[in-house]
């Protein structure tokens, strides 16, 4: 039997000009968060979804990604300017 090859998709890659246009274009201020956690802290999208207000630690600068890949528990840096937005 034979079978098509299929086609390799590429995967798109934005720069910090076309990330920075598409939060700015974020109108709610809870997606805003949302985005700007999943990109800043390499979140996937399930794992920014069951994020806690509890799972983010400010003393030791980290997140605490619950049912991760492979339903893993991790722990993700947390950078500074994201914390200004949850606090």
């Amino acid at each position: 039997m034979i079978h098509a090859k299929r086609e390799k998709r590429r995967l798109s890659i934005l720069s910090l000009d076309e990330i920075r246009l598409l939060l700015d274009n974020v109108t709610t201020p809870q997606n805003k968060a949302y985005l700007t956690t999943i990109y800043s802290c390499g979140l996937r999208r399930n794992e920014a979804l069951h994020l806690q207000v509890e799972d983010i630690d400010a003393d030791p600068m980290t997140i605490h990604v619950h049912r991760g890949k492979g339903a893993k528990d991790r722990y993700v840096p947390l950078p500074l300017a994201i914390l200004s937005i949850f606090i």
